[in-house]
């Protein structure tokens, strides 16, 4: 079983809530949380950690030289500012049968 669509998570969010939960409510409930993780990285925080879950970090890769891999030849990466995310011990701990 995948959970590939926002419709998916919303079922499967509703399936934790008390029965009587619309799908109506249940989706706003969603969106509120994805909106306040994309307010606050828009606002600059360094760490944004959602308890139990994942723990979301704001890092910078440096620019470099790469290489195509189709050609060899060498392309230059510019730098950028990039979202690193790591999984709570918690849910890692569910994946390894713990």
């Amino acid at each position: 079983m995948s959970i590939t669509s926002k419709r998916d998570f919303v079922e499967l969010v509703r399936r934790e809530l008390p029965a009587g939960a619309s799908l109506t409510e249940t989706e706003r409930l969603v969106d509120a949380v994805t909106n306040a993780v994309k307010r606050a990285v828009n606002e600059g925080h360094e760490r944004i950690v959602i308890p139990q879950v994942v723990t979301l970090t704001r890092g910078h890769r440096a620019a470099r030289t790469a290489r195509n891999p189709f050609t060899g030849e060498p392309v230059e990466v510019a730098a950028k500012d990039v979202l690193r995310a790591k999984v709570s011990g918690h849910i890692s701990s569910i994946v390894e049968g713990k």
